[in-house]
């Protein structure tokens, strides 16, 4: 499943410097916008703590905050794989189950990133929302839940920030990000369940478009099959 959530730069600041819900796994950067302020790989504190108070990797000002001196985050937009795809991975140590995932997400947030990214642009006095085609994320990884249950998930924090044809950073304009929840989480879906049949997991689908994946004589507690991906 996908869920989605605004954070506020309070909350995401609290998240990594005191709780460190995030950053229990290393993150790594994606997106166009992340490589046009020349940032890969690793995530470092500081550039996080930056970019969430709308600002580059030096301090310096992309999007100003509003009249009150706030600034918004960005959204955290959570890939959540089923109960069985986290158990297949984190107790039977079917590590190309976890790889699945992490294409999954990769794959889901590249396409989000081209037809989902946009800012808000006026001119004579209308303002409409105008595609950008980049995104800067900063991708967590998790195996397990709060309460250390087994639990395969990756948050991707959205940065509040997006950049024009002409190369101005704007605010990003998030309503197509919340439009799109349903449609992302099928796209995950339908990437997960794609590469697990490649590893030879058969799939069934249920109405809703969640499904199973099933391989014989697992051993653990299911008989017959090792079941990887119905919540």
């Amino acid at each position: 499943m996908v869920s989605i959530t605004n954070i506020s730069a309070d909350q995401a600041g609290t998240y990594y410097s005191k709780d460190s819900y995030y950053t229990q796994e290393r993150g790594e950067w994606q997106g166009k916008g992340a490589e046009a302020l020349g940032l890969s790989g690793e995530i470092k504190k500081e550039d996080f703590l930056n970019l969430i108070e709308g600002k580059d990797t030096q301090g310096n000002e992309l999007v100003a905050a509003n009249s009150q001196g706030e600034h918004r985050a960005g959204v955290d937009l959570t890939f959540s794989a089923s109960k069985t795809v986290s158990i297949t991975c984190e107790v039977l140590g079917d590590e190309r189950v976890k790889e699945a995932h992490d294409a999954a997400v990769q794959k889901t947030l590249s396409y989000v990133e081209k037809h989902f990214s946009q800012c808000r642009v006026t001119e004579d006095k209308i303002t409409e929302r105008v595609d950008t085609g980049n995104l800067i994320i900063a991708k967590f990884n998790h195996n397990t839940s709060r309460e250390l249950d087994p639990q395969v998930h990756a948050h991707a924090v959205i940065m509040n920030i997006t950049q024009r044809e002409n190369g101005q950073w704007r605010a990003l304009s998030n309503e197509k990000l919340f439009e799109m929840k349903i449609f992302a989480g099928q796209y995950y879906r339908s990437e997960l369940a794609a590469s697990l049949k490649e590893l030879g997991y058969s799939i069934r689908s249920d109405e809703k478009g969640l499904f199973e994946s099933c391989k014989e004589r697992c051993g653990y507690g299911c008989s017959k099959r090792n079941m990887a991906g119905k919540n």
